[in-house]
């Protein structure tokens, strides 16, 4: 019997590009589209289809798990998941769940119990609830698989195919920043302690300042909720400490418009005294005065690439079940560390 790859190999092209022939997750163009078609003809290959295709009707529906939909940084990622999803006529349900773990476990056996297709998770569940990610990777209703893509959280230990970002060397990056930049004291502002994304870019900052022998006590980062509240209730409680710093890590770019209204406050000169950098890349991040060096993630990719994958999977003609993809982080400089940079309001950060 005929399998993808064999197909890719006759037909010259990438097993990526036969599956997107037979899914429409990405445009192909005509020629090499109809090259596909008949050399799928030719060597009678009928794609893979899950057990849900064989023994039930598809609901047709995405479930997606996310821990905020209110978030500034969330937009992008929906945008790229129902670009996707519309384009291979999938319908979405969200799920927000507030960084609270047992809601996320509610709601997946409410998705389960409602025959969904398939299911994006950006979980907040602990790595050591291994019995959880066992049943995720192995996730069924009435014998049909349910697959699962996982986001931002490396899930590929439990079989779960998982788009991800290197949480840890993003906070080295941005806190290496700094100490390019001369700071020597360097204070930050964490996210929710029960995102895997937090925890890793927090111990990148340790990291980073442990590689430059700089110090790292527990006293120079806050943990806050990643709202424009938040950083700025997180930066005040830094200042109120007397912590002496001339530099910040904020875990995001709400954050550490926060926190810059809270140093501004107290007199402080952005970047002169305190250069501060965010993280995410946000549109709004051009828009304040200063404007924010931060971090970039592909949002919209990053929701893109959860669809396509889990679509593939629903149909039978995935090749990277299990499997990571790391999609690339990049740093933007702006006036919060180079007052010498102009302004540029960009309205269209992906």
């Amino acid at each position: 019997m005929s399998t993808l790859k064999d197909v890719a190999e006759k037909a010259g092209v990438s097993t990526a590009t036969v599956s997107n022939v037979l899914t429409g997750a990405k445009p192909v163009r005509p020629e090499l589209k109809q090259k596909v078609l008949d050399t799928i003809n030719e060597l009678n290959y009928s794609p893979r289809r899950s057990p849900k295709k064989a023994h039930s009707i598809s609901s047709k529906t995405l479930g997606v798990i996310m821990t905020q939909l209110d978030c500034i940084f969330f937009p992008l990622v929906i945008s790229g998941i129902q670009k996707i999803a519309m384009g291979n006529n999938f319908d979405i349900t969200f799920y927000p769940t507030n960084y609270d773990r047992s809601l996320e476990k509610k709601y997946i056996k409410n998705l389960v119990n409602n025959n969904v297709s398939g299911i994006i998770l950006d979980t907040v569940v602990p790595l050591t609830d291994i019995n959880y990610f066992k049943e995720m990777g192995s996730l069924k209703h009435n014998n049909s698989r349910i697959p699962v893509i996982s986001i931002q959280e490396d899930l590929t230990a439990f079989g779960i195919t998982s788009i991800v970002l290197d949480s840890i060397h993003g906070g080295y990056m941005a806190t290496e920043h700094l100490i390019q930049k001369g700071c020597k004291k360097i204070a930050c502002i964490t996210g929710p302690t029960a995102a895997g994304w937090a925890a890793d870019r927090l111990k990148g900052y340790q990291n980073c300042l442990k590689q430059h022998g700089l110090p790292t006590n527990s006293s120079y980062f806050s943990v806050s909720d990643c709202t424009l509240a938040g950083g700025y209730q997180a930066a005040n409680l830094l200042l109120m400490n007397a912590i002496d710093f001339d530099g910040m890590v904020v875990q995001n770019d709400l954050m550490a418009i926060g926190a810059l209204k809270a140093l501004r406050e107290r007199g402080y000169k952005i970047p002169d005294e305190v250069k501060v950098i965010g993280y995410d890349n946000v549109f709004i991040t051009t828009l304040v005065s200063p404007s924010i060096t931060s971090i970039h993630i592909p949002k919209q990719r990053l929701g893109e690439e959860a669809a396509r994958y889990l679509i593939q999977e629903i149909e039978g003609v995935s090749e990277h079940v299990g499997h990571k993809l790391e999609l690339p982080l990049s740093l933007i400089e702006r006036q919060t560390t180079n007052a010498k940079i102009p302004e540029n309001w960009d309205l269209f950060l992906a």
